[in-house]
């Protein structure tokens, strides 16, 4: 129990921000086409549990599997890996748009998708989980993260590595090209694709929160409590 609490404290990675993640549907289903949900913010360690509540309400409510696009800074791992078995459970489809960041937590909701897509010019980072001064709890977070890989289909190790190289306060940036030589299944997605045409007006109005730039959230290093 000491040693699940710890793993639970090493995984509660944070943002130093008060404005939770919105999670919403932004395009209903059709005959056509699924629902659209976005989540798009920082997962707070006090939301947590509503945030995978109202996300696996938003699911379990559509005919078909909804596609799921991720914007964000990351926040809580806990969260985001909660939110990626379900979004592994129910089948749905994962991007990151065009000119988009997500990154840490983010990211790792990201990886859950049936199948993964990330846009043009999109930043999706990823890097380990550590806790100052307690290596032992440091460890097992990432063996809790390895094993989430493992559980979404990335089962390469010289994969997994590649996407826990990078330090608590560092970043791996993916690319298609990584992706493709670590064989981590990622597919380009661009609205101006005839399959993806109908998520044109809903990303096109989706509203940009908090006043951030690509920029100015790439600088912003996640931390442990």
């Amino acid at each position: 129990m000491k040693r699940f609490m710890m793993v639970a404290l090493a995984l509660y990675l944070t943002q130093q921000t008060t404005r939770a993640a919105d999670i919403s549907v932004i395009e209903n289903e059709t005959p056509d086409h699924p629902a659209l949900i976005l989540i798009k913010g920082p997962f707070l360690k006090d939301e947590g549990q509503k945030d995978i509540g109202k996300f696996m309400g938003l699911v379990a409510a559509r005919k078909k599997p909804p596609v799921v696009f991720l914007e964000g800074p990351g926040g809580v791992a806990w969260t985001g890996l909660q939110i990626g078995r379900l979004v592994r459970r129910y089948g749905c489809l994962t991007a990151v748009a065009d000119n988009t960041q997500c990154t840490s937590a983010c990211a790792l909701a990201w990886l859950g998708g049936k199948e993964r897509y990330m846009g043009a010019n999109a930043r999706i980072g990823f890097h380990a989980a550590s806790v100052t001064d307690n290596s032992d709890a440091s460890a097992s977070a990432n063996a809790v993260i390895g094993a989430y890989l493992h559980e979404v289909g990335i089962t390469d190790f010289n994969a997994i590595i590649y996407l826990t190289k990078a330090g608590p306060q560092s970043i791996t940036w993916l690319n298609l090209s990584d992706a493709i030589r670590y064989r981590i299944s990622v597919k380009a997605f661009s609205p101006t694709q005839e399959r993806w045409s109908w998520t044109r007006s809903a990303l096109g109005s989706a509203p940009r929160r908090h006043g951030e730039s690509i920029e100015a959230m790439s600088e912003s290093k996640p931390k442990f409590p």
